[in-house]
């Protein structure tokens, strides 16, 4: 167990000073010395034992994982040399586009920020712009998350706090859409707002890397008793500012568990290409190649609401997305009743102009139209867990 002093050695005696530090050769269960052989360097690592209270800021930067993972100790500079070279090797092998960066809260800022850099350089040394660098900051704390995006760090994160605060509490378990406008007014102020010098061009407040599932957590449909909720979420998803990403088994409708069971094969699936949830994916990403605004561009939120008990405007969200050649407007219904973007007689204000008339671009093959008020105002009537995509 983790020892700020350091692991220490122990006789009959007492302690004995530093313990040394062993590697252990048994491949038939993955357990061998770290190559290349200069990892093998006792003085490389820590040596502070495993993390036990994962709600201390030393332990989790210093401390061991579980499972046998020894934490290198990256604030000498021959080890933060020796990383870079390693990576810097892959990129030179395999003509990659980017890095998805595993645990990266328990290695500290400057570390990320001389890593980072050295990476983008290298990238463009050998012709290769644009370098995507994210990282998994396993954490729901929204500035914590934020922090990596700072000062040469990383170009984006995993929105875990989107995906505990937005995916769960809005969506799985009914939640005030609020939540949702109260997260992303935050975004600026807790992620970087410019884009890093030889990155990515755009800032890591447009780059956020937006998840429903993944390997670490169970499913969004474990314990879930009313799967509908996936489809305003799936919704939501494809068309929000950032980076959609999707966890293979989604699609066919997986349900695991806590970690294994949310690594079912992905064959359990039969691979079938008729499920709702596939089709429902595959329109959603037709629209997303017609209209260019759900995939870049701005985004303002228009509608929001604190009411969840079937008032008219109940788990409603509405937000407009712009780029220089299109403009949507996306309404989800998160809830179980009709709703609609009006209360108390008070419509939506859009960024549309009078009189424009907004059709259906997704539920493909809709024919519903809506007309923009004199008052540049518009009511969007959505059914239960429903979402629309409308465009001029």
């Amino acid at each position: 167990a983790y020892d700020g002093r350091g692991i220490q050695g122990w006789t009959s005696l007492g302690e004995s000073g530093p313990a040394p530090l062993g590697w252990v050769y048994m491949p038939e269960i993955n357990r061998v010395p770290p190559t290349p052989a200069e990892f093998a360097n006792p003085e490389w690592y820590n040596r502070r034992g495993r993390v036990t209270d994962w709600n201390q800021r030393d332990q989790v930067l210093y401390g061991d994982f579980p499972g046998g993972l020894k934490d290198l100790n990256t604030s000498r500079a021959d080890v933060t040399d020796a990383l870079i070279g390693v990576f810097e090797h892959w990129i030179t092998q395999t003509n990659i586009d980017g890095y998805r960066i595993d645990t990266v809260k328990h290695v500290e800022h400057t570390f990320w920020s001389a890593f980072n850099g050295a990476m983008r350089e290298h990238a463009a040394a050998g012709g290769k712009e644009n370098f995507l660098q994210f990282g998994e900051v396993f954490d729901g704390d929204d500035a914590l998350l934020g922090s990596y995006t700072f000062d040469g760090e990383l170009d984006s994160v995993f929105a875990f706090s989107h995906k505990f605060q937005v995916f769960d509490d809005v969506f799985k378990n009914g939640g005030p859409t609020t939540k949702i406008e109260q997260l992303f007014r935050q975004r600026s102020t807790n992620y970087g707002t410019v884009a890093h010098p030889g990155g990515i061009g755009i800032a890591p407040t447009q780059a956020l890397v937006n998840f429903i599932d993944n390997h670490d957590i169970p499913r969004f449909l474990w314990n879930n008793p009313e799967p509908r909720t996936l489809d305003a979420a799936l919704t939501y998803l494809l068309t929000i500012d950032g980076i959609p990403c999707l966890y293979y088994g989604t699609e066919a409708g997986f349900a695991g568990g806590n970690d294994p069971a949310n690594r079912e094969p992905l064959w359990w699936g039969g691979y079938d290409r008729s499920h709702p949830t596939f089709q429902r994916i595959a329109s959603l990403t037709r629209v997303r190649q017609q209209v260019e605004a759900l995939r870049r561009g701005d985004f303002a939120i228009r509608w929001a609401t604190d009411r969840v008990n079937g008032e008219e405007d109940a788990h409603v969200i509405a937000f407009e997305r712009g780029s220089e050649s299109s403009r949507a407007l996306v309404v989800v219904n998160a809830g179980p009743t009709s709703s609609h973007t009006s209360f108390q007689g008070n419509d939506m204000p859009v960024g549309f102009a009078p009189g424009t008339v907004l059709k259906a671009a997704f539920p493909e093959g809709d024919a519903r139209t809506f007309t923009v008020s004199g008052a540049g105002t518009v009511r969007v009537a959505v059914g239960p867990y429903e979402g629309l995509v409308l465009v001029p």
